[in-house]
């Protein structure tokens, strides 16, 4: 599968029962409220 991050966002990886997940995807400073 193939995801498009958008330029000045960030995404996190972490885990869920052991297994790696993307718990955010491109959050931007807007969606972040600053």
């Amino acid at each position: 599968a193939l995801f498009r991050l958008d330029v000045g966002s960030l995404s996190r990886l972490g885990t869920e029962h052991g297994r790696p997940v993307i718990s955010a995807w491109n959050v931007t400073s807007e969606d972040r409220g600053e």
